[in-house]
């Protein structure tokens, strides 16, 4: 039985699309909900999903990308 690992790619992808204007934010969020919800399904049920190593990309990608982001809001004034 192959592992799915299909919330943890959709987390990395969103996490990816950081450069985006005016969406980073929102796919920032989104990057860590999936990756969240993929490394729950994980630790749950380890011989039906896969991908920690790609989820947990995901959300310190988002994580870092949210931070960044805030920071420049705050200190741009």
């Amino acid at each position: 039985m192959e592992k799915d690992n299909t919330l943890s790619m959709i987390s990395l992808v969103l996490s990816v699309f950081f450069w985006v204007p005016l969406l980073n934010i929102p796919l920032a969020v989104g990057a860590m909900l999936a990756g969240m919800k993929a490394l729950s399904k994980i630790s749950g049920h380890p011989d039906e999903y896969g991908g920690k190593p790609l989820a947990i990309a995901g959300i310190a990608l988002g994580a870092l990308t949210l931070l960044f982001t805030l920071y420049g809001f705050i200190f741009s004034r």
